[in-house]
């Protein structure tokens, strides 16, 4: 009579744990071995003898079910393996069912603004966290559960795709996230889909008229208007696209600076508004840094008459001024490039004297009047002296 070798196991079946709605499938037929190369039966049953769990299937050595939220708990299982001759081998294991944690939205997607003809894409995915480190899974569809329009794709938690002009309003959306075990969780967001328009130029900017060594500051932003209410950013350079002249600021589109003495001349700037959207428009303006005008005379001095040992007085200043507003200083010397005669004071524009007898004649005078950059203006006049006769001419102080 031949020896039945009963059935043994090759290695013990690892406990195991799973989550409530967690679809649970093991095989526990490698676990076992027959000597003899018998087919082996398998029995599964708690330990205390009692029948598996109504949601716990077991067929052919297979562990198969689903366990619900009134299984979570722990089952001592224990399986046995036949032979058909009386051979059996059994293990048992702990199958635990636990709570499963439902997939977490972690943030908030926030509402979206786009334009047509523009790519979108927008990467969700760790907008929403399981617990549990299980798979998650996404679907998004419109609020009113319809699908997503044919431009805006979804797959593997990004949404991407270019909105054309019949595309143009708002688009709702909600994104429904599980772990495959019936419970969701969902977010919703607007996506608002615009025509793009270029800033415009509101006005031209004015052309600039400065002084030299005077502060100017010019706000140019009042020009410019962007039709989508886009934030607006300004840049300036010359119209040969060399960079502004170092006394001349541009910041937040206010220009300003002090030109210096040797600035005088024209500028061409060249402002450029940009919407951050592709969309910019240009506008150009001359500054003109104005040069220095020379002093003019407003009047001709008359020629003068004075007499011997009698006050003569002539206050010239009068017939001379400087655009600009500079003051003028002056200088007066004969026509023959002479300096005045002793007996002859002139001091800030005034002329003064009592001619001695010795003065009698008559004197061509050169006046200077020169302004603080040395621009000049000159005039000439005729001092006539003669001797005073008191008999017969009375005193006299000649003036303008």
């Amino acid at each position: 009579m031949e020896l039945n070798l009963p059935p043994v196991f090759d290695e013990s079946i690892d406990n195991r744990q799973i989550t409530e709605l967690e679809h649970f499938i093991l095989n526990v037929n490698w676990h076992f071995e027959d000597p003899g190369n018998d087919p082996l039966t398998f029995t599964a049953q708690l330990a205390d003898e009692s029948p598996l769990p109504d949601w716990l299937n077991f067929n052919d050595g297979i562990f198969n079910g689903t366990p619900q939220f009134e299984d979570i708990g722990e089952y001592s299982i224990v399986v046995s393996a036949d032979d058909g001759k009386g051979g059996q081998a059994t293990d048992e294991f702990v199958l635990t069912v636990i709570k499963n944690n439902p997939v977490e939205l972690v943030i908030n997607t926030e509402d979206q603004v786009i334009k047509i003809d523009q790519l979108f894409e927008l990467t969700i995915t760790d907008h929403f966290n399981d617990p549990d480190e299980d798979d998650i899974i996404l679907e998004a569809l419109q609020m009113d559960d319809s699908p997503l329009p044919a431009w805006l794709l979804f797959e593997n938690g990004v949404f991407s795709g270019t909105p054309a002009f019949d595309d143009l309003g708002d688009l709702s959306i909600k994104v429904s996230a599980t772990d495959g075990k019936g419970e969701f969780v969902t977010d919703e967001f607007l996506i608002q889909i615009y025509e793009d328009f270029a800033p415009k130029l509101v006005s031209p900017i004015p052309n600039q008229f400065l002084e030299r060594e005077v502060y100017f500051e010019f706000d140019i932003k009042s020009y410019f208007m962007d039709p989508n209410n886009d934030l607006l950013t300004y840049s300036s350079t010359l119209n040969n696209e060399q960079n502004l002249p170092n006394w001349l600021n541009f910041e937040q589109g206010i220009f300003s600076g002090t030109p210096g003495i040797d600035d005088a001349g024209q500028y061409t700037v060249q402002v450029t508004a940009e919407d951050g959207v592709d969309g910019s428009v240009m506008d150009e303006f001359v500054i003109t840094v104005v040069p220095n005008k020379p002093p003019v005379l407003l009047e001709e001095i008359p020629d003068q008459l004075a007499w011997t040992k009698q006050l003569w007085q002539v206050d010239i200043t009068t017939h001379f001024e400087d655009p600009d507003g500079d003051e003028l200083v002056f200088t007066a010397y004969l026509s023959e490039d002479e300096p005045l005669p002793d007996w002859l004071v002139f001091n800030n524009g005034e002329f003064s004297s009592e001619p001695p007898v010795e003065a009698v004649g008559t004197y061509w005078i050169h006046v200077i009047a020169q302004d603080d950059e040395g621009a000049e203006v000159s005039d000439k006049f005729i001092l006539k002296v003669q001797l005073s006769d008191e008999a017969n001419q009375p005193p006299v102080a000649q003036g303008l």
